[in-house]
């Protein structure tokens, strides 16, 4: 079950289906009466559950499976925030924050549980405590050491950083990791998602608010993630998503240290390094008006491009076997890995980068049975990428198309080493396969 965190936001359900899709967390949604209304892509991974099926059921019906027993009547019958921990049948160390929300003053409407596997849940939702990412444990790429090495440099000094990049590449990892390598690493590491939330929540969110700051606003206030980062690092993901009147105040807080809560009228003062990452070109958006100049340069202090897994092949095997490793834990099995697709990894572009090597790597843990063949690699993504050699220039077309011809069986019969996948992947005879096959025999062996 997935959501699309840009959907538009209208009622409860929609807000409730914007926050579950978009949390890197496991989530869980049960409303006052112990039903299950929600769980993410994460929960259905985590507990190897089908979310659909869940819907409708009582939460309670699964607590000793789950959680601890009583979890649910204690979280139910107090109606006040609890954190607590469990260990899973696959003796992994859960940590839970259950929260109740307060959608009507004084009446509780539903009730919010996330989970996080190995590791603490956010204090107040908002702080999370880093562990070692594997990034910085088995990449064997000489560019990305060397920018591990510079954010080592980088980290000691409270200096803004931004990363760029495209989706996937490891962002949100590599501030995780300068946190950890700072002299702030035993203070709260915040993270918002400026892409998950409409401008509305962001806002408060951001600078939080006082009571009767607005319409259907806590009767209590609420502290901001910028407050609750105080000491510690605030996180910016997706910061190109930023909507103009945000970015102003945002300036405000990186030039004077300083915000203004919502319906207050006297500034506070906060201590926080700021670390922003986006896959938007923010130079593009300034020259068309879409992001503030002045906010911009103040990102940009110390700006850090990431390169995409494409570009650093020698990660992709080291990176498929701390996956591979880590989803046999997850579901006490042990899977290997056949050397053919191990080669498919390596010619493979990975448009969807890291995030989606790890994806590919659980699905094939879980549909495959001792060894994870070439047959197992889902078809679309078999399909060979025709390019058109850059050293072209100078000769003519038939000579271009032989070129073209030679590169496509060579790399095509390296990934199958057979005539009959070859034809099948360029959807030929299995003949014409074998003779372009001999033609070529000098290159293909």
């Amino acid at each position: 079950m997935s959501f699309n965190c840009r959907k538009s936001i209208q009622n409860d359900s929609d807000l409730l289906r914007a926050i579950v899709g978009c949390s890197s967390d496991a989530i869980l949604i049960a409303d006052d009466k112990h039903n299950i209304l929600e769980v993410n892509q994460m929960f259905e991974s985590l507990f190897a559950v089908e979310g659909p099926q869940l819907t409708g059921k009582k939460l309670s019906d699964y607590e000793k499976e789950w959680f601890n027993a009583g979890v649910t009547t204690s979280l139910f019958n107090k109606r006040k925030p609890n954190v607590f921990s469990f260990t899973y049948k696959n003796k992994a160390t859960m940590a839970v924050t259950a929260i109740p929300l307060e959608l009507e003053e004084s009446q509780v409407k539903y009730f919010l549980l996330m989970i996080r596997e190995n590791g603490q849940l956010y204090r107040n939702m908002k702080r999370e405590t880093v562990n070692n990412p594997y990034l910085d444990l088995i990449s064997q790429n000489h560019e990305m050491k060397g920018l591990i090495k510079t954010l080592e440099k980088v980290a000691l000094f409270d200096t803004t950083i931004l990363l760029y990049g495209e989706s996937g590449t490891g962002k949100g990892l590599l501030a995780r990791y300068i946190h950890q390598k700072s002299k702030r690493n035993n203070e709260p590491f915040v993270v918002i998602n400026c892409a998950a939330l409409p401008e509305h929540l962001l806002e408060s969110e951001l600078f939080g608010y006082t009571d009767g700051a607005f319409t259907g606003a806590n009767k209590k206030g609420k502290i901001g993630l910028i407050e609750a980062a105080n000491h510690g690092t605030l996180f910016l993901d997706e910061i190109g998503e930023l909507p103009l009147n945000i970015q102003a105040k945002l300036l405000h807080v990186i030039q004077d240290r300083e915000f203004t809560p919502i319906g207050e009228t006297k500034s506070k003062k906060v201590d926080i390094r700021i670390i922003t990452a986006t896959n938007k070109n923010l130079k593009m958006m300034v020259k068309k008006n879409e992001f503030r100049e002045d906010l911009y340069y103040r990102l940009n202090v110390m700006d850090v491009k990431v390169p995409p897994l494409r570009e650093r092949k020698s990660d992709i095997v080291p990176l498929a076997n701390y996956f591979l490793k880590k989803f046999n834990s997850k579901y006490e099995i042990n899977r290997r890995i056949d050397q053919e697709v191990y080669r498919f990894f390596k010619e493979y572009q990975w448009p969807g980068n890291v995030r989606e090597l790890e994806n590919l790597i659980e699905k094939l843990v879980v549909v495959s049975d001792d060894l994870i063949t070439i047959d197992h690699i889902p078809a679309n993504l078999q399909q060979i990428e025709i390019i058109i050699p850059e050293d072209s220039s100078g000769i003519s077309f038939d000579e271009s198309l032989e070129k073209l011809e030679r590169k496509i069986i060579t790399e095509t019969y390296h990934r199958y080493k057979n005539s009959r996948k070859v034809a099948e992947c360029l959807k030929i005879s299995q003949s014409r396969a074998a003779r372009l096959i001999r033609k070529y025999k000098p290159l293909v062996e």
